[in-house]
């Protein structure tokens, strides 16, 4: 089965003097399959190659709590389309997602495995996600105290392709990296973002700097949340997808997942 996805620009690419050998209505640099261009600003390259998580992604977007979720960084007139096993789907935005100014970018690559202490004792965990907030300069680093925020950011997704994964496999991790990391990130960016605006704080700043680093360093935090239940978003949306899929796995992923987040101490 031949599976690929990629975004639509359905007028002129702005940066289109940049790429005097590329046609200025091209997606992607005519490369569908390897980039993607989520708000026609730059070219993105993504390396979300693995077949098994494209179809995990189209079944996200088939419902409505993932169609809601993804389309906040897509801008109006563009869109995401799937082609899987000969069959297309496209999903266009009507409107300016609350994101677009962002980028987000997702890629099949391994991600190391991580340990914990409970009780005294290693635990190896394997890790199938990560998330990560990039500076978008393109120098590939992390967000920090000099990093304005409302100019935008990279939003990197990494989805392992090294564990054998289902296609049900794929979509859980997908939804816990949308979920219980990017969400709570956004989230928190756009408190920054209005303390930024109302001049309650500014970039530099060591108050600024800290509120950075709290956002970096949320992954434990959004476990924490996640092992007392608090990510309803999540629910929703695997209750979507086991609607849709008449199947109840996403559901007890989900509980999986919360009780894992429990058995590690968060």
């Amino acid at each position: 089965m031949y599976a690929h996805h990629f975004l639509i620009l359905t007028s002129v690419d702005p940066l289109a003097e940049k790429y005097y050998s590329i046609s200025p209505y091209a997606y992607c640099a005519g490369n569908p399959v390897r980039y993607t261009d989520p708000n026609g600003m730059d070219i993105d390259v993504s390396k979300l190659t693995d077949k098994k998580q494209v179809a995990a992604l189209l079944a996200i977007m088939q419902t409505e709590a993932g169609k809601k979720f993804l389309m906040q960084f897509i801008a109006k007139g563009q869109g995401l389309k799937f082609s899987i096993g000969g069959k297309t789907q496209t999903f266009m935005a009507n409107e300016n997602g609350k994101f677009a100014s962002n980028t987000l970018t997702l890629k099949s690559e391994e991600v190391p495995n991580f340990t914990t202490i409970n009780n005294g004792m290693a635990e190896d965990h394997t890790t199938y996600g990560q998330t990560n907030d990039l500076k978008k300069d393109g120098s590939g680093g992390s967000i920090d105290g000099t990093t304005n925020i409302n100019n935008g950011i990279n939003f990197e997704i990494k989805i392992d392709p090294t564990e054998g994964q289902s296609t049900d496999g794929y979509i859980n991790t997908f939804l816990h990296e949308f979920y219980v990391h990017l969400d709570k990130t956004l989230g928190r960016l756009n408190v920054l973002s209005n303390s930024l605006n109302n001049g309650m704080t500014k970039v530099g700043s060591e108050n600024y700097n800290n509120q950075i680093l709290d956002i970096v360093n949320s992954a434990d935090a959004d476990h924490s949340n996640l092992a007392r239940g608090g990510v309803v978003k999540y629910q929703n949306a695997a209750n979507q997808i086991d609607l849709n899929r008449k199947m109840g796995i996403q559901l007890k992923k989900y509980n999986e997942d919360v009780k894992d987040q429990k058995s590690q101490g968060f």
